[in-house]
């Protein structure tokens, strides 16, 4: 009996880790810079919960040339990170009804 037992917590656990792997597929998925075409690729792997990768991200109509020169060419700086610029730019050229400029956040989680 001792060896049916311990088949059966085998076999439990080989689908528990199976599920929990398909769980995190769908609750995450690979993220790609989609807003603008500059910039080396990011050096990490990144990704974004399912929720947000369901919405598309505002246009961005930030003018880009602005980055061209060092960042660009010595790639200082990733796509991804460029586009977190250029967003942060493009918001920070509102004003609000107080006349105060409006902000951005970047809730990155990166630490």
């Amino acid at each position: 009996m001792e060896t049916n037992n311990s088949e059966i917590v085998t076999s439990s656990s080989s689908s528990s880790a199976a599920d929990e792997i398909d769980a995190e597929a769908e609750v995450f998925e690979n993220y790609t810079c989609n807003s603008q075409r500059i910039g080396k690729p990011h050096p990490g792997e990144i990704c974004e919960s399912g929720l947000l990768a369901s919405v598309s991200l505002p246009t961005l109509t930030y003018p880009l040339d602005v980055f061209e020169g060092h960042l660009i060419n010595e790639s200082k700086l990733s796509s991804l990170q460029l586009e977190g610029v250029a967003y942060a730019c493009q918001r920070h050229c509102r004003f609000l009804p107080d006349g105060t400029r409006a902000g951005f956040f970047i809730g990155d989680g990166a630490g």
